[in-house]
């Protein structure tokens, strides 16, 4: 099933509620403004090479390990043939509806859990294609400014030592835990910066042939690569 095809199946006010069940702190106002976007544009037409994937996943952060969260991202394959997974945040809404969502998730959840997981995931940076459009610039001048200005940067336990709260501290935990994970091993650590107001953190990584990687991670825990 194609998300367009998940949306259609439910109105405004289930999709909500569904919000409402699920996360904290739900935005009544964005997520009505969102879904009325959402609902006038049309899905791509574009072959669409990876597959939505929700489920509930350990929260590694928690005390005992075992609370869950409800998470979204992409699979497919990279350019090597290899399946991996990806944060689709900042993909277009018209790729997001013409995108399947993996089978295998209505195994496990019913419709209006994946479907609100989707929805979530897609207005984190923004309840609006141009807010995200936004973000997205910021993050890019981010990575620019980092190249312009390496003498700016941060080793790892400089940006430590200079932490004050705890959410800071946790942020820069999820950080350099996806920093010891298998697929970074050939990148080396240039930067690393958390924004204390936002509750962002944010790593940037090269290759010794220059492939440059940005890893981010927000107030969920969650962490998501971004490359320009």
């Amino acid at each position: 099933m194609k998300m367009y095809e998940l949306l259609n199946k439910y109105s405004n006010e289930q999709i909500i509620e569904g919000l409402k069940s699920n996360y904290d702190d739900v935005n009544e106002n964005g997520y009505t403004s969102a879904l009325k976007e959402l609902r006038e544009i049309e899905p791509s037409k574009y072959k669409q090479e990876n597959v939505i994937v929700v489920e509930m996943v350990k929260d590694g952060f928690s005390e005992d390990g075992e609370e869950e969260y409800l998470s979204c991202d992409g699979k497919g394959l990279d350019e090597e043939g290899n399946m991996i997974r990806w944060g689709l945040e900042f993909d277009t809404w018209d790729n997001w509806l013409a995108e399947d969502i993996d089978e295998d998730c209505f195994n496990k959840l019913d419709e209006i859990t994946i479907l609100v997981g989707i929805i979530w995931e897609m207005t984190y940076n923004g309840y609006t294609q141009k807010q995200r459009d936004i973000r997205k610039d910021e993050l890019v001048d981010r990575q620019k400014e980092s190249e312009e200005h390496p003498e700016n940067l941060l080793t790892l336990d400089e940006v430590k030592n200079n932490l004050k709260v705890d959410y800071d501290i946790m942020i820069f935990d999820s950080l350099y835990y996806m920093l010891q994970q298998e697929e970074m091993k050939g990148y080396s650590l240039i930067r690393v910066e958390i924004q204390e107001d936002e509750e962002f953190g944010e790593a940037t990584l090269k290759t010794n042939d220059g492939i440059r990687k940005n890893l981010f991670c927000d107030n969920r825990v969650d962490i998501w690569d971004f490359e320009i």
